[in-house]
């Protein structure tokens, strides 16, 4: 069981590099400071990121770990 949730940790932890670095893509390319309108969809962009990491990330934990 403890080698079970370190493997989940682990996945969770490499996963988060391709996100951090798509999140620091996304920021360059729509330039949040320079107006509201960017900002707002900056914002919709993160959240939208967020939705789809947290989905993906454990839709593929639990198909690599069934519970039963």
């Amino acid at each position: 069981m403890k080698l079970r949730s370190l493997a989940i940790l682990l996945i969770i932890l490499v996963s988060l590099l391709p996100a951090f670095y798509l999140n620091k893509a996304v920021k360059t390319k729509l330039s949040p400071k320079k107006s509201i309108g960017r900002l707002l969809l900056y914002m919709f962009s993160s959240f939208t990121l967020i939705f789809i990491y947290v989905f993906l990330l454990v839709w593929a934990i639990s198909h690599l770990f069934p519970l039963h």
